[in-house]
């Protein structure tokens, strides 16, 4: 952000201050802001595994060969 969008922001002095000097801990501070966020992940401890390798694509759709592209040559 540029100086003259933060200076149309409707914060607060000390806010806009933390915004100008780019002082990220400020400015968590001043909105009651979290100083360190976690994300864990947990695993059953017994499973089976997989039989065969999951193939799907992101899609959820299972692989596929791709279709054949008609040359650009002629």
């Amino acid at each position: 952000m540029q100086a003259d969008e933060i200076a149309r922001l409707e914060v607060d002095e000390a806010q806009r201050s933390a915004l100008l000097a780019g002082d990220g801990p400020a400015l968590g501070r001043l909105l009651d802001g979290r100083s360190a966020i976690y994300c864990m992940i947990s695993t059953p401890d017994e499973q089976e595994p997989l039989r065969e390798p999951d193939k799907r694509d992101d899609d959820g759709d299972h692989d596929r060969e791709p279709e054949e592209q008609p040359d650009k040559d002629g």
